[in-house]
Formats: structure tokens, C-alpha cells, sequence
């Protein structure tokens, strides 16, 4: 019932643009989508056509971008539509192992219910559960292979369907984000330590080398194909797209090898108080009030709570064992947190069971769903309290939008590119980094040319002049003369702010 009443608001406005939030990360994954529709699916060897030919910079395995590709050909006709319904069903599907995989771990229906309650409904969760971008579909399938990887482990009839199927999830979630994937590999890591140590003190250690191998062979089984195979897999996958990337000189800064300090940060970045400050803010502002963790930090000090403790430690260590991990990439975007949400949401059910027991009145003893009930409902005015307003009014922005697209640059720019050239005409944009909401806004292929490629240019000649670019775009070619000197310009003219050099 709570993820039904979830998706009035979320199918609000579903043709917004993507320009709201994080328009690069959304504009570059409908981008994978609309290449599917113009030049056919080819999952290893997708297009991201912004660092010119062969236009390879395939990052994650796009199983999210062929699920709107199909979506979009259930009918639709906006890319972006589709793709929004898609985040939304992984959204649902996210929803539902959640359920199953709070209730199999904690065995309550409370905290099952308030943890969905925090995961539906709080401003953050409504702003990415609808955005074009692959996180609650790598979520979905991290929670999954979790879920999965636990019912295996309690099981006592394995079949080679089950240990396949787990194999299967396990690869698709290290594929298709590590950075989501990365806690729930370390859970899974716990589980087979937690069960070797186990095993290592029932048995009789006088028993024979193979009956060691017999016993423990379910155990090794497991670490294969949910630890060694997936990471092999995703080996290859990075090594693959890595190769794609080295085709073409201007992609060849985003291999992986290129991209390590991007990633994980410098141990600058990682020892700076400061940096840390911004993420706690964040976290504090759109996803759980520390303020929350005071009686919940002082409830499960008491010896009758004792076998959640080890919950509520791996709860509150993973999240920053995962940030300190890919630190960068938390600093620079909040919408990695999307991967710690549930997290966050199962520490918000027991934080208000903490002060459920806390503020524990003679009154509610023989009213026990009376005083859950308002209880709940005050801790939750309490927590929109200290959620930040920003978080707040980017969601109500989503409900008053009209859609208007005329002031954001990049768009402007991609329909005067659109309107001056063919649609499979080949264009050069200077002074917008490695934007992909141009040319996605134009629908044309192209090259992102930056300021570092300027200062470099020897690198990137030949690679230039073995492509017939159609024109040249810039708002600013005084700062681009190394660049316009390699090409014959047959016309110049002026649309906007925006100069367009035709080439012969």
C-alpha cells in the first residue's frame, strides 16, 4: 500500500525535461538510449557519440538503458518518458526486496514498515526514484543478489539452478555499479567469513584432508560464485571498455586507469575534515538527522536488544567504509547516496523504535497500535524538520514544472545545432566540458572539444582530420585558435551567443 500511494507523486509531470537534476548524468544515459533506437542495440559495445569516432565510452553494463529502450518500444514516444517509467518499475521492484530482505534479517513488520516508509517518502528518494540514471536499477539487483545470497546460505537443498542464478545476479550487479554494489559485496564477504569460522569450530580436527574439503565445499562454492566470478566478470567488462576507449585519443581519458584519483579521491581529499563535513551534511540534510541516532546509539546499549547490535554497527560502519572508499564521488554528487539509502532507511525504523521505548507512557500500554501509529506520525513531522529545504523545493519544482527549457544554455545551443545541421552530420562543441546535454539536446553525434584538448592539441590531430566534422561550435573561439586553424572554414555566422563555423 505504501509503494502504491509512493507513485502518485513520482507520475507526476513524467515529461519533465532532464535538465532538473544532474541534467549531465541524465541527458548521458538516455543518450545510450536513444543510440539503441537509431542504430540498434549492442550492449558491450554501446555509443556515448561525445568524444567523436568511433564515439565508444561505455562505462556501466546497460541493462537499465536496454530496459527503457524496450519500454520506449511498448509505444512511447518521448525517450524521456520511458525512461522515467523505467526508473520508476526498478523503483518498485527496489521497494519490494527491501521488504523482503528487512523482514528476512530483522523478522519485525515494524521495522519493515518505517524502513519502507523512509524509502518511499522522503524528498531525496522522490527526486532519484525518477531520474534518468541506473541508480535503483543497480540497487535493485544489489538487494536482490543479497536477499538471494542469504536464503542460499540457510538453505539445505542446493541445486546447480539455484548457484547459477546466483552467480547470474551476482555478475549483473558488479557490472552494472560497482560503487552501488560495493557494500553488499562486503556483507556477502562477512556472511562467508562469519560461516568459515563457524564451520572451523564444530569440526573435529582430526578429520582427514578430504573430509575438510567435503565439509567445506558449499562454503567454497559460494565465495566462487558470488565473490571470484563476479569480480572476474567485471574484470573483463572494465578491461573491455577500457579497450573501447583507447580507440579514440579524446576517450581515452576516461579508461579506468585515467579515472583512479576521479574515483576514489587522494588522501588529501580523504583527510580534510572539511570534505567530510559537505557529505555529512548532505546526509544529515536529505537522508536521516543524526539527531535520530541519539536514542538509538543509547536503546541498543541494553542487554535486551543485544542481537541487533551487530546490525545496527555494520549499519552505521558500511555506509562510511563505502564513502571512504569512492570518496570523490560522494563529494562531488549526492546521487551516489542513493546506493546507502537502505541503510539509512532500516537505522530511521530503528530510530523510532528507540523512541517508541523512550517515550514509553502507562497510557498506550493497552493501546499498543494507538501509540505506534502516533508515534509514527510524529517522528515523521520531526524528521521533514530537519530535512533540507533545498531537498524539499527541487521536489516541489518537479510538481509546478511547465516544463520551460529556454534558459539553460546547453539546451538553447542544441536546438540552434539541430536546426543548422542534418541529423547525421558530425559537429565539434567547444567550452562545455564533456556536456552530453548538447548534443543530446541537438540529437547529432559529435566531439566535446575542452580546453585541455586545446592546450594539447598534437595529441588529438590526427584523430581529428580523419573525420569529416560539418561545423564547428563555440561560444567563445578566441579561446578555441588551435582548433579553428586544422579546419577550412567555408562559413562563419552568428545564432544567439553561439558563433557556427561551417567547414568545407
Amino acid at each position: 500500500m505504501l509503494v502504491g500511494i509512493s507513485l502518485i507523486p513520482r507520475l507526476i509531470n513524467l515529461d519533465q525535461s532532464l535538465l532538473d537534476i544532474q541534467p549531465f548524468r541524465q541527458t548521458q544515459t538516455a543518450m545510450t538510449v536513444w543510440m539503441f533506437l537509431k542504430e540498434g542495440v549492442d550492449l558491450f559495445n554501446y555509443q556515448t557519440p561525445i568524444f567523436g569516432p568511433p564515439f565508444y565510452a561505455p562505462f556501466e553494463f546497460p541493462l537499465y538503458q536496454y530496459s527503457a529502450y524496450l519500454i520506449y518500444r511498448l509505444g512511447f514516444t518521448d525517450i524521456e518518458v520511458a525512461a522515467r517509467i523505467t526508473t520508476i518499475v526498478f523503483y518498485v521492484l527496489t521497494c519490494w526486496m527491501l521488504i523482503k530482505l528487512t523482514y528476512l534479517i530483522f523478522n519485525s513488520k515494524k521495522i519493515t514498515f518505517f524502513a519502507l516508509l523512509h524509502f518511499c517518502f522522503i524528498p531525496f528518494s522522490m527526486n532519484w526514484s525518477r531520474a534518468v540514471t541506473i541508480e535503483y536499477c543497480a540497487l535493485f539487483f544489489c538487494l536482490l543478489m543479497l536477499y538471494y545470497f542469504i536464503r542460499l546460505r540457510s538453505s539445505n537443498s542446493l541445486k546447480f539452478l539455484h548457484f547459477f542464478f546466483g552467480a547470474l545476479l551476482a555478475c549483473l550487479a558488479y557490472s552494472i555499479k560497482l560503487t552501488t554494489a560495493y557494500p553488499y559485496v562486503i556483507i556477502v564477504l562477512l556472511l562467508l567469513f562469519s560461516d568459515l569460522i563457524g564451520q572451523l569450530k564444530s569440526m573435529d580436527k582430526t578429520s582427514s584432508l578430504f573430509r575438510y574439503f567435503h565439509e567445506f565445499w558449499p562454503l567454497i562454492t559460494k565465495g566462487i560464485l558470488f565473490i571470484i566470478l563476479p569480480f572476474f566478470v567485471m574484470y573483463l567488462w572494465v578491461r573491455h571498455t577500457d579497450l573501447l576507449k583507447m580507440e579514440s585519443a579524446f576517450s581515452y581519458v576516461t579508461t579506468s586507469s585515467s579515472l583512479k584519483d576521479w574515483n576514489f579521491g587522494t588522501w588529501d581529499d580523504k583527510l580534510s575534515w572539511n570534505n567530510w563535513m559537505v557529505i555529512f551534511n548532505r546526509i544529515n540534510n536529505s537522508l536521516l538527522p543524526f539527531v535520530l541516532a541519539i536514542p538509538l546509539i543509547v536503546y541498543f546499549t541494553r542487554e535486551s536488544v543485544q542481537h541487533f547490535r551487530k546490525y545496527v554497527f555494520l549499519l552505521l560502519l558500511l555506509p562510511l567504509v563505502t564513502i571512504a572508499t569512492f570518496f570523490n564521488l560522494y563529494y562531488q554528487h549526492d546521487y551516489y547516496l542513493a546506493a546507502l539509502m537502505p541503510f539509512f532507511s532500516i537505522l530511521f525504523a530503528l530510530s523510532i523504535l528507540a523512541f517508541v521505548e523512550f517515550l514509553w507512557v502507562p497510557f498506550f500500554r493497552k493501546n499498543h497500535k494507538i501509540y505506534t501509529l502516533f508515534m509514527a506520525a510524529g517522528l515523521v513531522l520531526l524528521f521533514y524538520t530537519f530535512v533540507n529545504d533545498d531537498s524539499n523545493n527541487e521536489y516541489y519544482r518537479y510538481l509546478n514544472s511547465t516544463n520551460q527549457q529556454s534558459d539553460y544554455e546547453q539546451y538553447v545551443l542544441g536546438q540552434a545545432i539541430a536546426k543548422t545541421t542534418k541529423p547525421d552530420e558530425l559537429v565539434i562543441v567547444t567550452d562545455f566540458e564533456w556536456s552530453s546535454e548538447v548534443l543530446y539536446s541537438a540529437k547529432r553525434k559529435g566531439l566535446m572539444w575542452t580546453a585541455g584538448n586545446e592546450l594539447e592539441i598534437n595529441r588529438f590531430r590526427s584523430d581529428l582530420h580523419k573525420t569529416p566534422y560539418a561545423c564547428i561550435v563555440s561560444r567563445n573561439p578566441d579561446r578555441y585558435p588551435k582548433l579553428l586553424s586544422e579546419f577550412s572554414v567555408k562559413q562563419k555566422f552568428k545564432r544567439g551567443p553561439f558563433y557556427f563555423f561551417m567547414l568545407n
